[in-house]
């Protein structure tokens, strides 16, 4: 909806667990005009998160669902969302890296487990939307929701993050690791 704050999570079904999803539905009840939009896992995941979602006293058409599509369009349509938030236990690897390109600020955890969505988000240059655990992660989203400004500020220095963070840098990128790689060599040689 137009005038709704559009919290993106296209991962798996299957990651998406119970602590993350009651963090979701807080975040959706402490931000009213928020929708949670999830990739359609087919029947039994939509019934199955609906009922979960009813149970956190959240309304169904809260929950909106994107079916699957061709890649291209797929990532075309993830600018759409205002924020996209990350998994809890399997982070979000391509994911997390196609919103980042799509220039959608990632919410998401530095731990537990591993920590590849923090890892891109900081090489794309916003820190800032790293939590250090599911309270901050709640928090920093529920601050989003309620600052429409805050969110188009990320988005911008996302964008302008394009020219100089490393992760929109592949080919600097490469250069320095081949120059570590010479130098770890050099100073073996050299032993």
């Amino acid at each position: 909806p137009d005038n709704a704050f559009v919290l993106a999570n296209f991962s798996a079904a299957q990651k998406v667990e119970p602590v993350l999803w009651g963090v979701w539905m807080r975040i959706l009840t402490a931000v009213p005009n928020a929708v949670l939009w999830m990739l359609d896992g087919g029947e039994a995941v939509r019934r199955n998160l609906l009922r979960e979602a009813e149970a956190a006293g959240i309304q169904p058409e809260r929950i909106v669902w994107a079916q699957p599509l061709p890649h291209a369009e797929h990532v075309r349509r993830l600018a759409c969302a205002d924020v996209s938030l990350d998994t809890y236990h399997y982070k979000g690897g391509a994911t997390a890296l196609e919103c980042l390109a799509a220039g959608v600020p990632v919410v998401t955890l530095r731990n537990p487990g591993p920590a590849w969505g923090a890892s891109l988000t900081v090489a794309a240059g916003v820190p800032e939307t790293v939590a250090e655990d599911a309270a901050e992660y709640e928090h920093l989203t529920i601050a989003l929701g309620r600052d429409p400004r805050a969110v188009a500020r990320l988005k911008t220095k996302l964008r302008e993050a394009r020219a100089t963070a490393p992760l929109f840098q592949p080919a600097a990128w490469a250069r320095d690791v081949e120059a570590a790689f010479e130098t770890m060599w050099a100073e073996y040689a050299a032993s």
